[in-house]
């Protein structure tokens, strides 16, 4: 049974292009099991029956439990170490295998670079695998006419358009692959590692091209560039022994911990032991700015003090008899205490204390920096004397 759906139609915008759910794929390291193995789920599929999920001997989990949905507009980055089993996804993804268990579901045209040689016949040329390839995607031989010039251009293969692929250089091919994929205006796009063979100003090229088209498809890249992922993807599924260890839109995170993955022990441990040793510093150093604070600064400290007529904005330090007079100050705490009170006193030229006056205790706790400010106002206090 295909457990890989492709259908081809319109898609609406905000549409799911791509849904996998759950699935798996086993593999066998021993070859003559393998092909044994393939038999009996060939026979086993002809005669309507299910495949065995479980593992059968020498075989193992290239892909385990697998699920994600992706949309047009949106560009997945699936990295993780070789044999994570990136490029056996891959494959299921474009149909090339089947999935043991799970099911995929593609809607619309898929274009696909996965692997050098895929998508030609190694006797045509470049030019007779083009119109092949477009004939494969549902394009009319007119249609592929209108396409051609770009795809040639883009290619930047000249003349050895009309010399056969198997002719070509792994370079050669992958320009003419990837020109042929991008420009048959697919619904979804999928990538390999094999961008990795051309040159850098081709790669350069291949990369602004696919931030053009992600905006009317979606696209599923393969890479070990860290810079790739970070540049073009909004996504990211990061694998390891066939699970997922990362996925979502966190692209940062994913590549920070592909990035941790690929550290070796030794170079974990010595990146641990700075990291503490680099706490403890910053520690340290916070404690000594709060002690240097502390020992600079009073535990309360005044801001300003305003004298000023009622009425009358304007701070002066004269003021005749029998008017009104606000006092306004304005301070901060330099540490933390339980409660406070208000108060304050006058002393006329001899500094003798001529007024005291003192609030009640206000059981609040003040942090440390808050600011506070109150006024007070005299009433026809200045009388003669």
């Amino acid at each position: 049974m295909d457990n890989t759906t492709k259908v081809q139609r319109v898609i609406p915008t905000g549409e799911v292009l791509v849904r996998v759910e759950n699935v798996s794929k086993k593999l066998c390291k021993d070859l003559k099991k393998s092909l044994w193995y393939g038999i009996q789920d060939f026979s086993k599929e002809m005669l309507g029956r299910n495949r065995k999920t479980a593992l059968r001997d020498k075989e193992f989990w290239a892909v385990k439990d697998i699920s994600f949905a992706l949309r047009k507009g949106e560009c997945l980055g699936l990295i993780g170490q070789n044999g994570a089993g990136k490029s056996t996804l891959l494959k299921m993804l474009n149909g090339l295998i089947k999935p043991d268990a799970g099911k995929i579901t593609m809607l619309g045209r898929i274009g696909s670079l996965i692997e050098l040689n895929a998508g030609f016949n190694p006797i045509l040329t470049g030019r007779e695998n083009t119109y092949i390839n477009g004939a494969i995607l549902g394009f009319s031989k007119e249609e592929v006419d209108d396409k051609f010039a770009d795809i040639l251009a883009f290619a930047e293969i000249g003349d050895f358009i009309d010399s056969p692929v198997q002719n070509y250089s792994s370079g050669m091919r992958v320009r003419l692959g990837f020109a042929i994929a991008c420009h048959m205006e697919p619904d979804i796009l999928l990538i390999d590692e094999v961008l990795a063979v051309g040159d850098h100003g081709f790669r350069e090229k291949c990369l602004k091209k696919i931030k053009e088209i992600t905006k009317e498809c979606c696209v599923i890249f393969v890479t070990h560039s860290m810079r790739y992922i970070e540049e073009i993807c909004t996504h990211v599924l990061l694998l390891e022994k066939g699970t997922v260890l990362h996925g979502g839109n966190d692209v940062e995170e994913g590549i920070r911990i592909y990035d941790w993955m690929a550290l070796s022990e030794e170079e974990r441990a010595e990146i641990n032991k700075q990291r503490e040793e680099d706490a403890k510093k910053a520690l340290e150093e916070k404690e000594k700015e709060i002690r240097d604070n502390v020992k600079a600064s009073p535990p309360i400290e005044l801001i300003s003090c305003e004298l000023h007529e009622v009425g009358n904005p304007k701070n002066i330090s004269k003021f005749k008899q029998f008017i009104d007079i606000q006092l306004t100050i304005e301070f901060k705490f330099n540490k933390i205490f339980a409660g406070y009170a208000l108060g304050f006193f006058i002393t006329n030229e001899q500094e003798v204390n001529v007024l005291t006056s003192r609030s009640e205790l206000f059981k609040k706790e003040v942090n440390n920096f808050d600011k506070y400010s109150f006024s007070v106002i005299f009433n026809n206090i200045l009388l003669p004397g």
